[in-house]
């Protein structure tokens, strides 16, 4: 066998259990997923989900807003560094992806915070729900702090540890948001997020 043929089967084989790796990983999610749903329909009723829903919603379009393709470019270049074998640039990198994902982290928060009346009143046409919206500016830092420490794991080839991470997370949403809404209902519904973000974050940290 020539060393190039050797090393394509070798390469086929990595991408092979990449795939199965996050393929298991996402059907497990859907499962996660279907689950809470079900739990959330239960204890928080039809208008609790679509609540949910929309707080979701605020806080994707807010990282959607601050990120800017990002996260992309920073494994892209983490990648590039890392696979130079130069120590220097690949820790100059992550230095500069850590700082750029708490700076970004934090200007969501405050976007978040200042404009929740506004947002409140655009999306629900009231200011009643302005302070549960602010709260979810810490979910919008530690989200976009959590997604510097994944692109780490992705620009350096760590597929099995993402695939860890999406099953952990899957699992520990499930368990947080359904603690909380048959505990508390709908007020249980902004913890949960915010329990979410937080717990992702120590999860990538760790991983």
């Amino acid at each position: 066998m020539t060393k190039e043929s050797s090393h394509e089967k070798s390469l086929n084989l990595t991408i092979l259990k990449s795939s199965s790796y996050m393929g298991i990983a996402s059907a497990l999610n859907v499962i996660f997923g279907l689950i809470r749903v079900k739990f959330a329909a239960l204890y928080i009723g039809v208008a609790g989900v679509g609540l949910l829903t929309n707080y979701r919603v605020i806080q994707t379009f807010v990282m959607s807003l601050i990120g800017l393709g990002i996260r992309q470019s920073a494994v892209r270049d983490i990648a590039s560094s890392f696979s130079s074998k130069d120590k220097a640039i690949f820790a100059e990198t992550i230095t500069y992806l850590r700082v750029l994902t708490v700076i970004l982290g934090v200007l969501g928060a405050l976007l978040v915070y200042f404009f929740s009346p506004k947002i409140s009143y655009l999306v629900f046409n009231t200011f009643e729900y302005a302070s549960q919206i602010s709260l979810l500016g810490v979910a919008v830092l530690f989200a976009n702090l959590t997604g510097g420490y994944l692109a780490t794991i992705q620009g350096t080839g760590g597929t099995k540890n993402l695939a860890i991470f999406n099953v952990l997370s899957g699992m520990f949403n499930l368990i947080i948001s359904v603690s909380l809404f048959i505990n508390f209902g709908s007020r249980g519904i902004i913890p949960s997020i915010l329990s979410i973000a937080i717990v992702e974050f120590c999860l990538a940290i760790f991983l």
